[in-house]
């Protein structure tokens, strides 16, 4: 199991939603749990294509993503980075971590990190939630400055991925992977 995190917004209201991929044996099947909207759906072909897009081979094993808290509802497609981010994490082994890194964005089926709307509240409720590190579109450049926290801006899954790595490394702290909020 690894776990990310994110922030999603219930109207202008942020949430924190825990981000846990599983990969267990059983037929090939992708479902993601935890109350999605039914908006969440199509984004399992858009995340699975974004995977493969990065060189890595889908699993041939059941993938299961748990959004939680199961009581509220996720919304909108700034969920597919972390999904994929913790998907990847998974295939490759990687175990969650205590470190606080919130990502915060979209993906298509190619790979490139989509912006995302209500980014400000998200980035409002990680500062006051002590989060000081995110991982945010480059396209939403303008509501990441001057915001207290430190903003790695991606424009591709392949950059978060290295940025997440960068985040984690030795000579930056504990050289494991960020639990992704």
């Amino acid at each position: 199991m690894t776990a990310n995190g994110t922030v999603n917004t219930l109207g202008l209201i942020p949430y924190m939603v825990k981000v846990e991929a599983y990969i267990t044996p059983g037929l090939p099947y992708f479902s993601i749990i935890g109350v999605p909207d039914a908006s969440l759906s199509p984004l399992r072909e858009q995340i699975r294509n974004a995977v493969e897009s990065t060189g890595r081979t889908w699993p041939q094993q059941r993938v299961t993503v748990n959004l939680s808290p199961a009581s509220i509802p996720k919304q909108g497609s700034q969920i597919a980075l972390p999904i994929a981010l913790a998907v990847i994490h998974a295939m490759e082994g990687q175990p969650e971590s205590a470190e606080e890194t919130c990502v915060l964005g979209g993906i298509d089926a190619n790979g490139n990190v989509t912006p995302i709307t209500n980014l400000t509240p998200m980035l409002d409720y990680c500062r006051n939630h002590g989060i000081d590190s995110i991982i945010t579109p480059k396209t939403n450049h303008e509501e990441t400055t001057h915001t207290g926290i430190d903003a790695h801006e991606v424009e591709t899954l392949e950059e978060a991925i290295a940025k997440i790595k960068t985040i984690t490394s030795p000579e930056q702290g504990t050289g494991t992977q960020p639990a992704v909020r």
